[in-house]
């Protein structure tokens, strides 16, 4: 059935898979965008920057507002970036929901893209909804305070709501630490460190793009999102060795990698900061989520073979 899409961050890593896939089933879809855009087929596009403006979307409603758009975490911070997080995520939803008041009538659904930092965690095993919600960097508080808006404004105007709280994102060109992995493996900079079991969640961003159009009338709250199977570090790095055909520099036990890493001047210096830099205990740290909610009652079903997608995904940034 054709339904009625407001997307948002559409031009973003995971935002472009879901106007793939709404766009193939062809659905009707606007996507609120900072550069306007002129495609003759596919999405209508509404130019605004959402932390500045309120977009202007007139007076027919949809049916499924799809929230993606957002700063996305970044593995180095400061003040400037800090303030940045507030007013792009916080004050671009609040910008959103103010849009959507100017509507005839509110949205069925609304689908807002968060993310597992929320928990505060860099280690633990099977951790679902009910954790509590301890992040306290400028990107988990801006989260936390964006799921709230949405939350409360869902709840005001009976809109059915789900906040996908997503792990490490995986698909082409990926962002953040994925990215960075990929980069640094395939330029010859990685150090490796060997026996490195711990495990990690990861969902495919394909797989999220397409289960998001089947929402709508479940019950309404956050929900973690995972693949069927956590893999280790190291099944993820043999992966990506062959998916981008790149190389190790240096293989390292533990001990030498913690050693190593506390020198992050040095490391910066050689390129390598990217492979372990100050993230040697994360790295080696056990992190994943329980997605058991989301299966019962969303219908989760995640088919695509982690380890095998890994090993094919692409990079075509440099």
């Amino acid at each position: 059935m054709r339904m009625k899409f407001l997307v948002t961050g559409g031009s973003g890593f995971l935002g472009r898979y879901i106007l793939d896939e709404l766009t193939r089933e062809q659905h009707d879809v606007t996507c609120i965008v900072r550069n306007r855009r002129a495609d003759s087929e596919g999405p209508s596009y509404v130019q605004c920057d959402l932390s500045e403006d309120i977009p202007t979307l007139g007076k027919t409603p949809f049916q499924t507002i799809i929230h993606a758009a957002g700063r996305a975490h970044i593995m180095q911070r400061s003040p400037k970036s800090d303030a940045a997080f507030i007013s792009t995520n916080c004050i671009g939803t609040q910008h959103l929901i103010e849009s959507l008041e100017r509507l005839d009538q509110p949205p069925t659904c609304f689908i807002y893209i968060s993310s597992v930092a929320v928990y505060g965690r860099d280690a633990g095993e099977n951790i679902d909804e009910t954790t509590p919600l301890a992040g306290n960097s400028s990107y988990a508080i801006s989260k936390i305070k964006s799921e709230d808006i949405v939350g409360r404004w869902c709840k005001e105007h009976q809109v059915n709501y789900y906040h996908l709280r997503l792990p490490l994102v995986a698909g082409d060109d990926p962002p953040g630490n994925l990215g960075h992995l990929m980069q640094a493996i395939k330029k010859g900079k990685y150090v490796h460190i060997r026996d490195n079991d711990a495990r990690k969640s990861v969902v495919i961003a394909e797989e999220v793009a397409r289960f998001i159009p089947t929402l709508g009338k479940q019950p309404s709250g956050a929900y973690n999102l995972c693949c069927n199977y956590h893999p280790t570090f190291n099944e993820i790095e043999t992966a990506i060795l062959k998916a981008v055909d790149g190389s190790i520099l240096l293989s390292l036990n533990k001990t030498y990698a913690t050693w190593l890493g506390r020198f992050s001047t040095t490391l910066n210096k050689l390129g390598l900061r990217n492979s372990i830099g100050a993230s040697i205990e994360k790295i080696s740290s056990t992190l994943t989520f329980l997605d058991a909610k989301a299966r019962k009652d969303l219908n989760w079903s995640p088919e695509i073979n982690i380890l095998e997608f890994l090993s094919t995904i692409k990079m075509h940034r440099q």
